[in-house]
């Protein structure tokens, strides 16, 4: 009778055991899961915004690779390459990147959506007009800008868009615009804006910014 007391208690205290350490590890589970939860839940998107002249003739003696030559009196097609990365840890959804440049001459500059070859994508969205203040100390001046909505910004590689920009046989510096917004950034930011300056610079000696024709 004494044997089968001392069984019943063992396998009571065995009983409790196994669910005294069922009960942890599902607790540290369950934490381990909120933890994770809550990481998720604060991670945020960042961008980092680069634009670089796909296929230009770089300016000489000139290490910015916005600084490109062309022939005076000659206007002319430039594409660019905008690498939009996200270096923040949470992906970002749809996301809206924008491109503006300030207006010029009777007819306006032109912009629009392209492919890595520089053939236009059929059915972008259209370029629209705008003000923005892209002037000297913050002056609003007539612009024109594009958007395209990009589905996902996920953190291990770069999206990578291009676009073509006419300009005029008088341009010499025109400030290029790239924006993205998306709601995974941080709250105190709408959105990620980064001014390019492109410096067009004579294609002939002495190599300096374009004379005007």
């Amino acid at each position: 009778m004494v044997l089968a007391d001392d069984a019943l208690a063992l396998g009571s205290f065995v009983v409790a055991a196994v669910a005294t350490a069922i009960a942890f590890v599902t607790l540290a589970w369950s934490r381990s899961e909120h933890v994770e939860f809550l990481k998720r839940l604060r991670a945020r998107a960042r961008f980092e915004i680069v634009l670089t002249p796909v296929n230009a003739l770089p300016a000489v003696d000139s290490e910015d690779p916005m600084a490109i030559m062309a022939g005076v009196g000659v206007p002319f097609e430039q594409l660019f390459q905008v690498g939009i990365s996200n270096i923040g840890d949470g992906a970002a959804g749809p996301t809206t990147v924008n491109v503006v440049v300030p207006s010029s001459g009777p007819l306006g500059r032109r912009l629009w959506w392209c492919d890595g070859r520089g053939f236009t994508r059929a059915g972008a969205p259209p370029m629209l007009d705008t003000s923005e203040p892209m002037g000297a100390n913050g002056v609003i001046v007539p612009a024109r800008w594009i958007d395209v909505v990009l589905p996902r910004v996920g953190t291990r590689s770069p999206v990578l868009l291009f676009f073509k920009v006419a300009f005029s046989s008088a341009d010499v510096e025109v400030t290029i615009r790239v924006k993205a917004q998306c709601d995974e950034l941080p709250d105190d930011l709408f959105e990620v804006a980064e001014d390019f300056v492109l410096k067009i610079h004579d294609r002939l000696p002495p190599y300096e910014l374009r004379a005007r024709p």
